[in-house]
């Protein structure tokens, strides 16, 4: 039991190792962060709420200088007024509290490790001597924006191989403060959330929607805040945007800035497996206004989900998931037909199990052997098979047996004689494993009645 844990155990972190890096929303960077969180300057803070919704994570950096660029990009529009410190500083703990902690957000940090071929550009937005946050447009991926929030310790250890340096950091100043809003927006929930920057001696922004770019314009709301969540946009339909902040120098537009509403994701998403033929079954919640639900599944060859179901069911049984122990990576849209919207998605990963043995019998195992012999048919996958025995069908069940696969499929019980006299009968069942960790379900429970042996003459 002890191995067949262990194994469990290893199988698990396994599977976590090779989840896609597009597989599950839960990724290694903690971007759960606003611009309040980075800085005490409403200037500061309205400006960063504006670049992460106009620079979403993990979409791609389209300016020019890769990360170089986008950190430049990310600079101007904090700092009004910047100063570089030229250098070449070791990347460790040490420097890094010296050129970085209480360094004001938007600073553009050159790191470079020549003998690897090493360059790249991040910026700061908050650093202290516990905790990092930091964004950069080049990491993960070709020009991929990547939000990292972290502790300080685990920033240092980033790049700290002893031959990386700082060469260069442009620090923020003086903040920016913007003559007109830069407005964008990204999803807020199933809603269009709005940011825009700070205009200097506004009293209040006007928000206002329209159905096309150049169609008619009207106001939806009056705030005093840097941001509003539209929660009443026909879901499924792109809407248009304009802030318009209001001075009494006169008032200000913003750019246009577009956004849609999304069903929300499906609920309650379970990934388990046919007690039958163990390959995997997906389950989810009604989601409301939802008139069908797509299943995607992760095509390694193509580096991509790809579309496998379209279902008015709550459930997709995957027949195709052959391979046991093999696992598959499923993403779960819900859809909306009148409006022609999809939900961001909700991914879950499952694994194939052995199928539950069939024709599973029990025989006396001679004339003279009262012995009970168990049998049953191969399981396809299966690498290996337990034999549980019980002396009531609602009785504990134990395993008295184990047979590899390559022995075939039958197991005698020679422990189970005295038992037999004392009780008169046993019940069986077989469960099939694959490489000792996975099991299929039990098979059905068979009675075997003892009889007596035999008198030889």
């Amino acid at each position: 039991m002890k191995k067949k844990l262990t194994a469990l155990i290893m199988a698990v972190v396994m599977a976590v190792a090779i989840v896609p890096l597009n597989v599950s929303e839960v990724h290694a960077y903690d971007v759960g962060f606003t611009g309040r969180d980075c800085t005490t300057s409403s200037v500061a803070a309205s400006t960063i709420d504006y670049i992460t919704a106009k620079y979403k994570l993990y979409s791609t950096w389209k300016g020019s200088g890769q990360c170089w660029g986008y950190a430049e990009k990310i600079n101007s529009l904090l700092g009004a007024s910047t100063y570089t410190i030229s250098c070449k500083r070791k990347w460790n703990k040490t420097n890094i509290k010296e050129l970085l902690v209480g360094t004001k957000a938007g600073a553009h940090v050159r790191i470079e490790n020549a003998e690897r071929g090493f360059y790249h550009s991040i910026v700061i937005l908050k650093c202290t001597e516990d905790e990092v946050i930091w964004t950069d447009g080049n990491f993960d991926y070709n020009n991929g924006i990547r939000y990292t929030r972290q502790s300080f310790d685990s920033f240092v250890s980033f790049r700290n191989d002893g031959s990386t340096y700082i060469t260069q950091v442009k620090k923020v100043k003086n903040y920016k403060h913007h003559k007109e809003p830069l407005l964008a927006t990204k999803l807020k929930g199933t809603k269009v959330g709005l940011y825009w920057t700070k205009v200097k001696d506004a009293t209040s922004y006007k928000v206002y929607r329209a159905a096309s770019e150049n169609g008619t314009y009207k106001r939806i709301a009056t705030t005093t805040y840097r941001n509003y969540v539209d929660s009443s946009a026909p879901i499924g339909k792109k809407m248009y945007y304009k802030v318009v902040a209001v001075k009494s120098s006169g008032n200000v537009k913003s750019n246009i800035a577009s956004g849609t509403r999304k069903l929300p994701n499906p609920t309650g998403v379970k990934a388990s497996n046919s007690k039958i033929s163990g390959k995997i079954m997906l389950s989810w919640n009604k989601v409301t206004g939802a008139s069908s639900y797509k299943i995607y599944r992760y095509n390694p060859s193509k580096d991509a989900y790809v579309i496998v179901k379209t279902t008015t069911n709550l459930s997709y049984f995957d027949s195709d998931s052959a391979k046991v122990g093999q696992g598959y990576y499923y993403k779960i849209k819900a859809y909306s037909g009148t409006t022609k919207s999809y939900s961001s998605g909700v991914c879950i990963d499952g694994i194939v199990r052995p199928a539950r043995p069939v024709n599973v019998t029990v025989a006396q195992t001679s004339e003279t052997n009262v012995n009970p012999t168990i049998t049953w048919s191969k399981v396809t996958g299966a690498t290996e098979y337990i034999v549980l025995r019980a002396y009531s069908p609602t009785g504990t069940f134990s395993t008295v047996g184990y047979v590899k696969a390559s022995e075939g499929c039958s197991f005698e019980d020679r422990g189970v004689q005295q038992d037999l006299l004392n009780n008169g009968e046993a019940y069986y069942k077989v469960r099939a494993y694959y490489n000792e960790w996975l099991s299929g379900a039990d098979s059905k429970t068979v009675h075997y009645l003892y009889t007596p042996p035999a008198v030889v003459k």
